[in-house]
């Protein structure tokens, strides 16, 4: 009873002070939220804006009144040219995320099951992970080049699939972790064996990191530059090498705003958020929310 009532008295303690501490009003509170979301999500809308210009320069027409006086989606119907480039990119990063996914599920398997600690392994995935794409560029271009991978979409599969692959194993390590030990034990009592529990009991009870794992190697792999830039060149062209081949474009960037903001949006913007809907669609279930 006389720890119940000292930890009753701490947490009431704690609660005074917290109540007595000041804080700011709740309209300064909204105010600072307001300018802060204004600060983030200013430079959408004027990515939004300058896809919608039919001036050549906005930044000396009419941009500038922050309302396009005669709003155009005669950019947008230009992206047809990127048809090629769209199903090159969506060939590598497919592939790349669903194998980094299935290969990284089952390392986390058997790393959650190993009898050592698991900690040296997962310090060399970071370590790989840490590793800047440029220093690494022209060493697998060298290797790709020899073993007639470059230019290939096999070999950007399979450079997108390892360089991800670090990212996959840390969240599916997590997931399996956190699985009641008490499942594993009764499925390997019915007899299944390591490969059907991880397949039927251990992936179905953790899809929905899987899931969050798979979209951000997708879009790991749909939005890199280095690489693709590096070991492609005629017959593999990705969409982030398409930007960066436009933004050197004749006359200069601002020619070819409204263009680059189009392009931009449907390649960048859109599968964004739609990544981000999909991580919250497979992650509600495990986000609890609680008050006091």
């Amino acid at each position: 009873m006389t720890d119940v009532r000292s930890r009753r008295g701490r947490a009431r303690r704690g609660r005074a002070r917290r109540s007595a501490q000041p804080s700011l009003p709740p309209a300064l509170r909204y105010t600072v939220l307001g300018l802060y979301l204004v600060f983030l999500l200013f430079p959408i809308y004027w990515l939004v804006i300058t896809s919608l210009e039919s001036s050549a320069d906005p930044l000396t027409g009419t941009a500038r009144d922050f309302v396009p006086s005669n709003p155009s989606f005669d950019t947008y119907a230009t992206l047809r040219f990127l048809e090629s480039t769209f199903y090159d990119s969506l060939i590598v990063a497919g592939p790349a995320a669903v194998a980094s996914t299935l290969i990284g599920a089952a390392a986390a398997y058997g790393l959650v099951h190993v009898r050592r600690s698991a900690t040296p392994y997962l310090a060399g995935l970071l370590a790989l992970r840490v590793l800047p794409p440029v220093g690494l560029a022209l060493p697998l271009f060298l290797v790709a080049d020899d073993a007639g991978l470059r230019d290939t979409h096999v070999g950007l599969i399979l450079i997108y699939a390892v360089f991800a692959l670090p990212f996959t194993v840390l969240v599916a390590y997590a997931m399996f972790r956190q699985l009641p030990k008490d499942i594993g034990d009764a499925a390997l009592m019915d007899g299944c064996t390591n490969l059907q529990m991880l397949r039927h009991v251990a992936v179905p009870l953790a899809r929905p990191g899987l899931v969050a794992a798979l979209t951000f190697a997708f879009i790991f792999a749909w939005t890199d530059f280095a690489f693709a830039l590096f070991l492609t060149n005629q017959d593999v062209r990705t969409i982030p090498t398409v930007v960066g081949n436009l933004t050197r474009g004749f006359g200069g960037p601002g020619s070819l705003s409204p263009l680059i903001s189009a392009l931009s949006i449907a390649t960048g913007l859109i599968p964004a958020l739609l990544a981000a809907v999909l991580v919250y669609l497979a992650l509600r279930r495990r986000i609890a929310i609680g008050s006091n």
